[in-house]
């Protein structure tokens, strides 16, 4: 993230197990920062076992830069 400015980075919901669990989680993380969300993204069983079998949470990655 050094030397980038935060309109480079975009945020995204991650969810093991149930999406209905990560929707109350993003109303909440809404409520408290406006930031939505929008869609989420379920995660591999394998990252499941690490965070939790109902875990939730947001990732930031940086935007690809459009082809010319």
């Amino acid at each position: 993230m050094q030397g980038k400015t935060r309109e480079q980075f975009i945020l995204g919901g991650l969810y093991a197990g149930e999406r209905d669990r990560y929707r109350i989680f993003a109303e909440r993380f809404f409520k408290r920062t406006g930031i939505c969300l929008d869609d989420s993204v379920p995660v591999s069983p394998i990252v499941a076992v690490r965070v939790g079998i109902c875990g939730v949470g947001v990732g930031m990655v940086e935007k690809l830069e459009a082809a010319a």
